[in-house]
């Protein structure tokens, strides 16, 4: 296995291509000699913001231009004299002096180095220790030991004793960090160059993962691959006007669809006994889409023409009245569903109802033929649904980009 084994960081400059429609996420963390000296590049509200503590608490800055169109940006980043440097596309955007206590000095330590936190659900989840124990080099992978190598320094060479982890897909474990964004990021990385150091097992790890490559081009939206949903906790979606006007009561979901198969699960309400309460799913048999309520077939909608073209195609659904009103473009349904009504009022207000979009939960017998294959944009009650702020989500949901080819091959 071909390792990276950093014994001193003689650089404090990074570099690499970001391509991003997410707008708040780590890019990169890392930290030397524990969390008392770490460092965070990331994105708020579209914008790049770097964080580092202080003698008293931490620093935020944010600056720069809009990052995040969908377009490459190159971003670099260094720390010269204690004073960090921003570019974006070779242009100076961020420069923040902090200045170090005496054993703060550059150079100092053990480099911990974190890419993302882009996928937080990964199941492929690497953690590579290289520690360095009485002049023997040891490196584990998971845990499990793959490099004893005895190579005896010299004295001045204590300099990168002790432990070089590389996190990929989430913040350190145990991570005592109070972090005021929401950590997970998708976004596609190239180019990189970390501290000025080869990272060979980094290229090697992203080569044979599909889910960690990238697609030749992109455009907004939310990636389901045909297996794995996305788990909501339903308090999300309701504002104050619905839970104080219950009369007025009313559900409103707007699905725009760019299906690579006409099947599976687009919308579900399950209720805290993990009911299935109503759902909204493509049915390629019956070519068309098929609704329950209250664990009973309610009716269907037929697709239209368009469905599978490639572009995307928006479905409505309006809950309100005691009556059921489902439309496309084209067509539009209306059931009177006034017996289950307050049932579902019922449920979507109750604590521990959760939403699922792209399939039904993976405990559920019926779930493997659940899942949506396909790219989505999804408001719930007039609101854009932002895929990162999932209770839970599989690892290969791509929660804010979709690939501009539906054809897909090798990569994303």
């Amino acid at each position: 296995m071909n390792l990276c084994i950093v014994f001193k960081i003689y650089s404090f400059k990074s570099q690499f291509e970001l391509r991003t429609f997410d707008p708040e996420g780590i890019i990169f963390f890392g930290d030397i000699g524990g969390e008392h000296n770490w460092f965070i590049l990331a994105l708020r509200k579209h914008y790049l913001e770097i964080q580092f503590p202080n003698y008293l608490s931490q620093t935020a800055v944010t600056g720069g231009p809009f990052i995040s169109d969908g377009e490459w940006k190159q971003i670099s980043i260094a720390n010269l004299n204690s004073t960090i440097i921003v570019t974006v596309n070779k242009e100076e955007v961020i420069r923040n002096h902090q200045p170090m206590k005496n054993e703060d000095v550059e150079g100092k330590g053990v480099l911990r180095i974190g890419i993302g936190a882009m996928f937080p659900n990964s199941s492929l989840k690497l953690t590579i220790s290289i520690a360095n124990l009485n002049s023997t080099i040891i490196v584990t992978v998971n845990k499990e030991e793959v490099v004893r190598n005895h190579q005896p320094m010299k004295n001045e060479d204590v300099e990168g004793k002790g432990v070089l982890r590389i996190g990929i897909g989430a913040m350190f474990p145990n991570s005592s960090l109070k972090l005021t964004l929401n950590p997970p990021l998708d976004g596609c990385l190239r180019n990189w160059d970390w501290v000025r150091q080869e990272t060979p097992i980094l290229n090697r790890l992203i080569e044979s993962s599909e889910s960690q490559r990238c697609w030749k081009s992109v455009v907004p939206g939310s990636y389901f691959p045909g297996y794995g949903a996305a788990q909501f906790e339903s308090h999300l979606f309701i504002d104050n006007l619905s839970m104080k006007e219950t009369e007025n009561w009313s559900l409103t979901v707007e699905l725009s669809l760019r299906p690579v198969v006409a099947n599976g699960i687009l919308f579900a309400i399950l209720d805290l006994k993990n009911n299935l309460s109503f759902s909204i799913a493509l049915n390629d048999t019956q070519q068309a889409f098929t609704l329950t309520f209250a664990g009973k077939d309610l009716g269907s909608l037929r697709f239209p023409p368009e469905l599978c073209s490639g572009e995307f195609q928006v479905q409505q659904l309006i809950l309100a009245n005691k009556q059921l009103v489902f439309k496309s473009l084209e067509d539009e349904v209306i059931w009177n569903v006034a017996d289950d009504f307050e049932a579902l009022q019922a449920v979507w207000d109750q604590p521990g109802t959760t939403v699922y979009l792209g399939g039904l939960p993976d405990w559920d017998p019926a779930a493997v033929n659940s899942y949506y294959h396909g790219c989505m944009r999804v408001k719930i009650q007039g609101t854009r649904v932002d895929v990162d702020t999932a209770k839970n989500k599989y690892s290969g949901i791509r929660s804010h980009s979709c690939p501009a080819d539906l054809q897909l091959g090798v990569g994303k």
